[in-house]
């Protein structure tokens, strides 16, 4: 079992917490228990990447999602990178496309 957060480079970024599991080998169903509003915020120097888990019934249907948010200057109304999935493997391109940005143009 692969838990994706633990192969990603979040490079400069400082975690909120380094118990965030998602397995990509393990279906969503089965990973309940891992999925909350806040499942990992990583701060850079003026920039959050957000990473949660909507809608908060821990349900898994079609109206569920990861939303993967870059916020700058705690601008959280106005997102620059705001992505919604729900696929785990989509969930990690998103997060490393996000990265990419905030070292890239923002840091």
């Amino acid at each position: 079992m692969i838990n994706i957060f633990s192969n990603i480079d979040f490079r400069d970024g400082k975690l909120s917490t380094n118990k965030a599991i998602l397995l990509s080998d393990t279906p969503l169903e089965d990973q309940k228990q891992h999925l909350f509003e806040d499942i990992l915020q990583i701060t850079y120097k003026k920039c959050t990447l957000d990473i949660g888990w909507y809608f908060e019934d821990f349900e898994i249907s079609k109206d569920s999602f990861f939303w993967v948010r870059v916020i700058v200057n705690e601008d959280w109304s106005n997102s620059v990178f705001d992505k919604k999935t729900n696929n785990v493997t989509e969930l990690k391109k998103f997060i490393e496309e996000a990265i990419n940005l905030i070292t890239k143009q923002l840091a």
